[in-house]
């Protein structure tokens, strides 16, 4: 019986590795297309394919800018205020849709080696992370076939996110919300049933949710913090109501501090790694997030109308006309 069940891992795994290969080359090959140098103004990318390149512009330039103005002192620190732009006067560049990890990743390899395909490859390195980190995360739970499926459907199935590629490319880079997800959906799984939720989950959670905010700031980011947000509120109302209906005793935190602590004997080595990881991203990210949302904050816009962050546009999908209950809600969404 072992055999059998090995056998049928063993052929689900070689399936899964040759169609992840297969699918990453036609992938690059007729979505990304081209990889021969940057894609700013890049042939095969023009508006017959419905591509603005002034989006598509401006993410060059956000990785130039970082690359020129990033610098730590001990903490990260982006020179904002300059007259780089719109010389001799200059300008407050806060107002970007900065997404810090492309940003940052653009900065280093344009830094080393000049112009290049680094959107193009940096955008291909989140596909395939959204793919083998949904298939890492699921295969315990649910083994190779079922959680391979998943890894592909939530990257290279993912129509909307790869529709956005590359005039809203921002928008297409998802990989650490996706997982996100993915992992409160496990947490709060293990909650419902009364399962243990391992300490090297809630460090991967943590560490995810630093990654988050590498996404673009304005937007991307706000999905993931949104559902760790919705997810605690849930298990904290379940936990009241199961310590209400006396299904709940509040000395179990004390036996899931115990096993916490066993955890961190067992797998020293892991969490090590993993609260290094999270340390690292908190040290790389937080003080930008801080420095951007400080200096934001700074300005009125109070009158400013922008359709695309009116929360009503959550609910269009299940209530059609909703729209009108604000007139200044623009209808060419």
């Amino acid at each position: 019986m072992n055999k059998i069940s090995l056998f049928k891992s063993d052929k689900w795994s070689a399936f899964y590795i040759l169609a992840f290969i297969s699918t990453t080359i036609a992938f690059s090959c007729f979505v990304i297309k081209d990889f021969s140098g940057p894609l700013s103004g890049l042939a095969g990318l023009g508006p017959e394919i419905g591509v603005n390149h002034d989006y598509v512009d401006v993410q060059e330039y956000k990785g130039f800018y970082f690359a020129k103005n990033l610098n730590f002192n001990p903490l990260p620190h982006l020179n904002l205020i300059n007259n780089q732009v719109f010389y001799p006067y200059g300008i407050n560049s806060v107002f970007n849709p900065w997404s810090i990890e492309g940003d940052s990743f653009y900065a280093l390899l344009y830094r080393v080696f000049g112009p290049g395909p680094w959107l193009q490859i940096y955008y291909l390195f989140t596909v395939l992370l959204t793919a083998i980190g949904t298939f890492l995360l699921l295969k315990p739970g649910y083994g190779v076939a079922r959680a391979g499926g998943a890894g592909f459907l939530v990257s290279f199935g993912n129509v909307y996110a790869v529709n956005k590629y590359a005039h809203h490319l921002p928008l297409s880079e998802a990989h650490w919300v996706t997982l996100g997800l993915i992992t409160d959906f496990l947490i709060v799984k293990r909650i419902v049933l009364r399962e243990h939720v391992s300490l090297r989950l809630i460090l991967v959670r943590s560490c995810l949710l630093l990654l988050t905010l590498g996404h673009d700031l304005g937007y991307i980011a706000g999905f993931g913090l949104m559902s760790f947000t919705v997810s605690l509120l849930f298990v904290f109302v379940l936990l009241i109501h199961r310590y209400l209906k006396q299904e709940f005793r509040l000395d179990a935190f004390q036996k899931e501090l115990k096993t916490y602590r066993r955890d961190v004997f067992t797998y020293l080595g892991q969490c090590l790694v993993l609260l290094c990881l999270n340390i690292i991203v908190a040290y790389l990210y937080l003080p930008l997030v801080i420095q951007i949302a400080v200096e934001a904050s700074k300005f009125d816009v109070s009158e400013v109308d922008i359709y695309w962050v009116n929360p009503l546009r959550l609910l269009i999908p299940f209530i059609p006309g909703i729209e009108q209950l604000d007139s200044n809600f623009e209808k060419n969404i």
